[in-house]
């Protein structure tokens, strides 16, 4: 029996790396408040970053009950 990585393996990790790649940037890129006092951040990253980690291991988990 091979060992070999399965499509759905390979998809859900790209999520999670991509999951986490927003929520680096979200706390690389910062949060600034300009001179009228209103805050500026980047904050459709934290949204995206939990629908792609979700996604991710929903994906990891249906690709091993699916075996």
């Amino acid at each position: 029996m091979k060992n070999t990585i399965s499509k759905t393996n390979v998809i859900s990790a790209i999520f999670i790396i991509l999951g986490l790649i927003c929520a680096i940037a979200f706390n690389s890129i910062g949060q600034t408040i300009d001179e009228n006092g209103i805050l500026h951040e980047p904050f459709g990253l934290i949204p995206l970053s939990y629908i792609f980690i979700s996604l991710g291991f929903l994906l990891y988990i249906y690709g091993k009950i699916k075996r």
